[in-house]
């Protein structure tokens, strides 16, 4: 995800005429913070009230909207509400090009809804994670309403042509927001998009398969170039057909003539460079900063020789609980470096002290959390833990230490081999092999 976003936000542009400051909903992209867990720590799972410094604090989760995780609050003696990411001043994503699970139009539609029956009487300031307040009942009451409306309109407009047969390319081309939506501010798509939004509606419900069999089994990016480049009779009369369709401003189809050649062969420089031009005209009459950034890195990077800067990591894995450490090592196995070894592991970790059960099976690995009768163990501070298999430190020098106890060696080892949880920095615009 953190290497999408790299296109999705275009933190590797530099400011100029054609970067803008900002993503499309902050002024400035910045870190964020996590705090741990800690005894203070309250979680609320339905709609409480808590009154916080004198302040009473009414708590409306909804989840599934903006993030699965994702909770607005009113301040009843204020007669303000904070709509968190739920109503911005702009068209929102239903699924952020940067990588994530697909939000309901629908669920995020019927939570602004019943913020409207529940607070739309008594409200006076609107305030939010983005963007600026709003101030008067009429005006809060009419803006939350064009936001249900817009988010359930395309929810409802996609699934209606679906129901007709038409696949997500389709209906993209094919749904147009009515004018009382399309000219206001809150609809513009300054950070989603509606073709965007609109095939994540399909995905949700229908996935990325159109129902075409032609679609079932396609091949890979790099074996289509290959044979669409033969098909058009060679590197140079692909070229010309891409150059064509860009001296005629037809830069869709110039760019997926192009993006061939590039992926048959990426060290064509003609290629490369008029890919990053078309790359640059696109990016040029995008509203949406999201989609005129990953033109624009793609450019970039188009025209680059190399980068090998380190990725950022997405979160900071020295905070995550143990059980979701051992899902992070899970998805960051090579199979075949666990072959023919079975095996359970009873993982302890202090400060802070948790408790974890390693499965080992089929070259998968499982993590439980229910007490483990394994005859083999692990006990380890919970940062030496992280260290040892970002392999920033050796199992020996633990041992050595005494900072580990255990009695599974070649089985940890083997584990440790088989994890890599290093941060390579893929390629997007050309083949990664």
């Amino acid at each position: 995800m953190s290497r999408r976003a790299e296109y999705m936000y275009g933190t590797r542009l530099n400011e100029s005429k054609t970067k803008s400051s900002g993503n499309g909903l902050n002024p400035n992209q910045k870190k964020s913070v996590s705090i741990p867990y800690s005894s203070h720590t309250i979680i609320i799972k339905k709609e409480s009230t808590y009154i916080i410094d004198g302040i009473t604090f009414e708590f409306i989760p909804t989840p599934n909207t903006e993030a699965p995780a994702n909770m607005m609050f009113y301040l009843p003696e204020l007669h303000a509400l904070c709509c968190a990411d739920n109503m911005p001043q702009t068209m929102h994503n239903l699924l952020t090009p940067r990588g994530a699970k697909v939000r309901s139009g629908k669920v995020w539609s019927q939570y602004i809804d019943n913020t409207i029956v529940k607070y739309g009487k008594d409200v006076q300031i609107h305030f939010a994670c983005h963007n600026w307040p709003l101030y008067g009942n009429k005006k809060i009451v009419n803006y939350w309403k064009t936001n249900r409306d817009l988010y359930k309109y395309i929810h409802d407009q996609t699934l209606r042509y679906a129901n007709l047969g038409y696949s997500p390319n389709e209906i993209a081309q094919l749904v147009k927001l009515p004018p009382s939506l399309a000219n206001k501010f809150c609809c513009r798509e300054f950070y989603g998009v509606l073709s965007f939004n609109i095939k994540s509606q399909y995905q949700l419900y229908l996935g990325w398969y159109d129902g075409n069999p032609a679609h079932l089994n396609e091949l890979p990016p790099k074996e289509q170039a290959i044979k669409y480049i033969k098909c058009f009779g060679g590197e140079e009369k692909a070229f010309l057909i891409g150059k064509e369709a860009f001296d005629t401003g037809d830069y869709n189809w110039a760019v997926t003539v192009l993006n061939h050649l590039v992926f048959y062969n990426p060290q064509n420089l003609r290629a490369r460079n008029l890919l990053a031009q078309t790359y640059d005209q696109l990016s040029y009459v995008q509203e949406s900063l999201a989609f005129k950034y990953s033109y624009s890195t793609g450019a970039m990077e188009l025209r680059e020789s190399s980068y090998q800067k380190p990725l950022k990591p997405a979160v900071d894995i020295d905070l995550l609980p143990l059980y979701s450490f051992g899902n992070l090592l899970s998805v960051s196995i090579s199979p075949e470096l666990l072959k023919g070894i079975e095996g359970e592991i009873k993982l302890t970790t202090t400060h802070p002290e948790e408790c974890i059960t390693l499965i080992i099976s089929n070259c998968v690995l499982h993590s439980r959390t229910t007490p483990s009768e394994s005859k083999f163990f692990i006990k380890i501070e919970r940062i030496l833990l992280v260290k040892l298999f970002t392999k920033e430190i050796k199992l020996c020098n633990l041992i050595e230490d005494k900072s580990i106890e255990t009695n599974c060696v070649e089985l940890i080892m083997q584990l440790i081999d088989a994890v890599e949880l290093s941060r390579t920095r893929y390629s997007i615009i050309e083949p990664i092999i």
